[in-house]
């Protein structure tokens, strides 16, 4: 795979127009989407929404061209004490959810990134900056507890680093499936906004801060998959009541009739929540999530449930 770090802020660039499209257009299998990255840390770092991301998603850098990603050798790592609001290794999980399940672009995984790696102390000549390295010498002491000696068994990693590892390879593998792979993006944002059910905490005017959802749809299997994430670091929000455009019922299934609907966590290790609606309710009054932990991410998959139990939680 080809692929092309780029900025299209950047003032050196030899393009009038896009530098992004057209580094695809000349042959690039996909280029960065710095764009994205920037705003989840600055939702940590401040002063971004979640909701900014609908301003740069698929305007600057090609939506299902871009190779997305949350860490990189120039960024700080995601459980940097220097960055993302100093909250840990957690913060990747609702991140990169929601960074690998916007386009059909490729995902990047850092090398220790799955083991939550902090870079901590001065390594080279970028001293202590919550990086492993920029072309300098560096090590990454966490990820050798999963190499242990070479027999790359994991053995030395604490319970919460091997389950961090199993929750990116269940990520990994749900981000090729074929909402994910070859479906289209319905934002779910937009028409949110000024719900107040929508993840809004107390003193916010607006929806939208920590909150992010959208939806992934192909039509030609079908299958379509909910993306919803809570980036809050303490907080979990509590009663999300999602609205949906008539794009996003459409796709589900939901633009007329009474049929159920079966909305499955399939991220979890086992027992994901189930939450179960008719097209008619989604129509109405849309899909109340009871409650999201902290730092959570959930990818639900639409489909018809097996019998009607609308309005329930499992």
């Amino acid at each position: 795979m080809f692929l092309a770090e780029a900025y299209d802020d950047d003032p050196n660039k030899l393009e009038d127009g896009n530098v992004l499209v057209a580094l695809v257009d000349a042959g690039f299998d996909a280029v960065y989407d710095h764009q994205s990255y920037q705003i989840l840390k600055g939702i940590h770092d401040g002063p971004k929404w979640a909701n900014d991301l609908d301003a740069v998603l698929g305007r600057v850098a090609p939506l299902h061209r871009s190779v997305r990603y949350g860490e990189n050798h120039d960024e700080v790592r995601l459980a940097s004490r220097s960055g993302w609001g100093g909250v840990g290794a957690a913060v990747g999980r609702p991140v990169t959810a929601l960074l690998f399940g916007i386009g059909r672009g490729p995902a990047m995984v850092y090398n220790g990134q799955e083991v939550g790696e902090p870079a901590l102390g001065a390594a080279g000549f970028g001293g202590d900056n919550g990086r492993t390295s920029i072309f300098d010498y560096g090590t990454m002491p966490e990820l050798a507890k999963w190499v242990n000696g070479h027999r790359y068994d994991g053995a030395l990693l604490s319970d919460a680093q091997r389950e961090l590892r199993d929750w990116y390879g269940r990520l990994l593998n749900l981000a090729g499936e074929p909402a994910f792979a070859s479906g289209e993006f319905l934002p779910l944002n937009p028409a949110n906004v000024g719900n107040p059910e929508y993840g809004r905490l107390p003193g916010e005017s607006a929806s939208g801060h920590w909150f992010y959802g959208y939806l992934r749809h192909d039509a030609a299997v079908p299958q379509s998959m909910l993306v919803v994430a809570n980036l809050h670091p303490r907080e979990a929000l509590q009663d999300i009541r999602i609205r949906f455009s008539p794009q996003a019922l459409a796709a589900l299934g939901a633009a007329e009739g009474h049929r159920a609907i079966r909305f499955r966590e399939r991220l979890a290790r086992q027992d994901g929540v189930t939450m179960h609606a008719t097209a008619a309710g989604l129509r109405e009054s849309g899909l109340v999530i009871p409650a999201l932990p902290p730092l959570t991410a959930w990818y639900l998959e639409a489909d018809a449930a097996v019998e009607s139990t609308a309005g329930t939680v499992s």
